[in-house]
């Protein structure tokens, strides 16, 4: 989806606004110091701007006003690097907003001469001294100190072997492209609140510590395709305009894009994540794909919003997986994943197709109030722990095949169970406890039954369907009419009568096994009521099927073959010839003996 104009450029107003704000003039440098000095012992960023980078002179004023990289804009002084393209008001630009002037290739000479001394810096990103979030280095940082500048781009070092960037460029800008595939980024990389109008491309670059890019801004394509990040990735609230590739990344640390937007496709197929992977409150536009990638720590993608498709194909998550109150609004793939921890998709909203088959979990499976309001796939899949339904399946669900290996609590609300839900869990296997109460109303007895067509329980099946003779009745004409209205044409009559058999006769065996006479008996009755009115089978079954049922309700009445059925059955049977063998009946009927 593409990003909104309106909307870009009022990010685009803030971030500048912003920008002034946080004052990068000549005079605003002298207040942002330099924690633990810099290479030079500088103490702030105007230090670090008069140290000549080559001799390690500090110059004046006069001599930097006289070399061109002091200069006068909008009644104040700045460095060079630090020239905004417009004044406060946005009403006079500067030589920057030219993006061809001449004066750019200076300033990227001037640029390379900061990056050639740069020495890498050991530390780690933490809360500062003056309660802001940066980097703390361990000894003087030798970091390219670039915070807040303009500049046109990032130039690499080494063209035949590149060596390593070692640079701070926080609040930065980079007016044109920056492409700095293959390249080292040493410890401290900070690219936070950086905004990069351009394409930005760091395919198979490598970071060797920690890497910062939280409130970073990309309006072109993001590439980091086979990235490899040492440390932990910042990407938290990051802006992806377009689109932003993540292909066979490697994050050995944590990997942060809590609240990261991304308007375009986002792509990290077979990407490593062996931290903590946070997507929390993410947003995706585009399609979301995650085919193939491990997770060895935790997946946070909670209250994470994926309006394309999301693609978790394969995906291995070995630690647990949240995806609570996430919302996916258009289709959610997770075929043949595999959840190794806890998977939980609590309050989850999926409005479209969601797919589960072949997919394995090994921890604790929960669906609390997960929502699906289109079809649901879950053929093949193992759980090998305890699992939850207790959410909504307002369109088909299959199960089909599934293997439960712990306990299993279904109390989903199933819209129309005998049109949607037939054949749900057909040959699926529980080794442990099934509990569906609450699957369906009190009065709905007998619904779920077309769903267990050849299922396994091995342990007990729990049932609070209100099933009683009225209940049983309505559900069975219900089903009928449904099946023979073909409302649903993905199965015949008769596939349905056949799916209702089996299910109550899977039902009826599970009864047995927990000596509930009542419903064994009830499921038996459903069970043959299925086949009777079944038109591929045999006329002889039929007519023997028409027989049993007449006189004995299917075997729950007794009523029916003690007295009352006989004299309807014998006279109903004179008036097809067979008056003389029934003579005795007529007789008993006239109570005369």
């Amino acid at each position: 989806m593409a990003e909104d104009q309106d909307d870009r450029a009022a990010r685009e107003a803030k971030w500048w606004a912003d920008w002034h704000a946080a004052d990068y003039s000549w005079e605003g440098l002298a207040a942002k110091t330099i924690l633990g000095g810099g290479q030079f012992g500088e103490a702030t960023l105007q230090d670090y701007w008069r140290r000549d980078p080559k001799t390690g002179v500090r110059r004046s004023d006069a001599t930097l006003r006289k070399t061109g990289e002091l200069v006068r804009f909008d009644d104040r002084d700045w460095h060079l690097a630090h020239l905004p393209m417009g004044d406060r008001s946005g009403t006079v630009e500067s030589w920057k907003a030219n993006t061809g002037h001449a004066d750019w290739t200076r300033l990227t000479d001037l640029i390379r001469n900061r990056l050639e001394v740069a020495v890498e810096t050991p530390g780690g990103f933490d809360d500062l001294d003056d309660g802001t979030w940066g980097w703390r280095p361990e000894t003087a940082d030798g970091r390219a100190r670039l915070d807040g500048a303009i500049i046109a781009t990032v130039p690499a070092l080494g063209e035949d072997d590149p060596i390593p960037l070692h640079l701070s460029f926080r609040r930065g800008r980079i007016a044109g492209e920056v492409d700095l595939s293959g390249s080292g980024l040493g410890p401290g990389t900070d690219f936070d609140s950086a905004t990069f109008p351009g394409d930005a491309v760091f395919h198979s670059a490598t970071f060797s510590g920690d890497a910062d890019f939280d409130s970073a801004i990309f309006s072109g394509y993001a590439g980091f395709n086979g990235a490899t990040f040492s440390g932990d990735a910042g990407f938290g609230c990051a802006t992806f305009s377009g689109d932003a590739g993540f292909y066979s990344a490697t994050f050995s640390g944590d990997a942060d894009f809590d609240s990261a937007a991304f308007s375009g496709d986002a792509g990290f197929g077979c990407a490593t994540f062996s931290g903590d992977a946070g997507f929390y409150s993410a947003t995706f536009s585009g399609d979301a794909d995650f085919d193939s990638a491990a997770f060895s720590g935790e997946a946070r993608f909670d209250r994470a919003a994926f309006s394309g498709e999301a693609r978790f194909g394969s995906a291995a998550f070995s630690g647990n997986a949240h995806f609570g109150s996430a919302t996916f609004s258009g289709e959610a793939g997770f075929n043949s994943a595999a959840f190794s921890g806890e998977a939980r998709f609590d309050r989850a909203t999926f409005s479209r197709y969601a797919g589960f088959n072949r997919a394995t979990f090994s921890g604790e499976a929960r669906f609390d109030r997960a929502t699906f309001s289109r079809y649901a796939g879950f053929n093949s899949a193992t759980f090998k722990a305890k699992s939850i339904f207790r959410g909504s399946f307002a369109r088909a669900a299959t199960f089909q095949e599934a293997v439960f290996h712990g306990p299993v609590q279904f109390s989903a609300a199933i819209e129309s169970p005998e049109q949607h839900f037939a054949g749900a869990f057909y040959a699926a296997r529980f080794a442990a406890i099934a509990n569906f109460s609450g699957a369906v109303g009190q009065e709905e007895g007998g619904r779920l039954a077309a769903a267990f067509g050849e299922a396994q329980f091995e342990k007990a099946l729990i049932l609070t369907d209100g099933l009683d003779s009225k209940a049983a009745d309505g559900f069975h004409n219900r089903l009928i009419a449904g099946a023979r209205s073909a409302a649903d044409d993905r199965f015949t009559v008769n596939q349905r009568l056949a799916q209702l058999e089996s299910g109550c006769r899977t039902i009826k065996i599970a009864m047995g096994k927990a000596r509930d006479e009542v419903r064994e008996q009830a499921y038996y009755r459903l069970q043959l009521r299925a086949r009777h009115a079944r038109s591929d089978i045999d006329g002889w079954e039929k007519a023997i099927g028409w027989l049993y049922g007449v006189s004995s309700d299917f075997g729950s009445s007794l009523s029916r073959p003690l007295g009352g059925c006989w004299p309807w059955f014998c006279s109903s049977a004179s008036s097809t010839g067979a008056s003389a063998r029934c003579s005795p009946c007529r007789t008993r009927g006239a109570g005369t003996g």
